[in-house]
């Protein structure tokens, strides 16, 4: 009985053993790689300037070592980024970017695309970029109403002041409508055009 316990403990021995040994079909395990960002995730410059910098960053991964070839996608058209939308990094490197935004570039909120790739591997990293109008104010009175006019491109707000009441606000608007306040009437109206 001894030898049939024995026999039956080094079978189920050898059955985990061999269990153990794994499964040949099982995937190797993750070979060298790297990540890619971008910091901070959003830049912004107003129409004929420049942003404040973005740094494109490259983290290996595994014991990755080869180069990065870094490419922008999604510029819109006026606007370049300094150095160009393509440059290379090597692992565990950063590059500073700026973008320029001319002044034919359109107003708007733009997503990049920071693509990354070496060899078969390819990351990407997303930031926005926003391009923003040129705001100008003046001020001017007509009698004893002070205006205040704030405009960017075909879009005016204009705020009058009362001087004589003290500096009430008499009148709002914009390029499309217009708030009048007469005491103690208040009076709305739509501008033509």
């Amino acid at each position: 009985m001894l030898q049939i316990t024995k026999l039956a403990c080094t079978l189920s021995a050898l059955v985990v053993l061999a269990s153990c040994g794994g499964d040949p079909k099982s995937p190797p395990p993750p070979g060298p790689d790297f990540s890619v960002s971008a910091s901070p995730v959003s830049a912004s410059a107003v129409i004929g300037n420049v942003t404040s910098a973005v740094t494109i960053s490259v983290s290996p991964e595994r014991g990755f070592k080869n180069s990065v070839d870094i490419t922008l996608q999604g510029l819109p058209q006026g606007v370049d980024s300094t150095p160009s939308s393509s440059f290379s990094l090597a692992p565990g490197a950063s590059q500073s970017v700026t973008f320029s935004v001319s002044s034919s570039a359109t107003v708007g909120l733009f997503p990049v695309t920071v693509l990354a790739t070496s060899g078969s591997l390819s990351h990407s990293a997303l930031l926005t970029l926003t391009t923003e109008p040129i705001v100008s104010v003046r001020t001017f009175q007509s009698g004893s109403l002070l205006y205040i006019e704030s405009g960017a491109g075909p879009d005016i707000a204009l705020v009058g002041l009362e001087t004589q009441w003290g500096g009430s606000i008499v009148e709002v608007s914009t390029a499309s409508s217009a708030i009048c306040l007469t005491p103690p009437l208040v009076q709305t109206s739509t501008l033509a055009g």
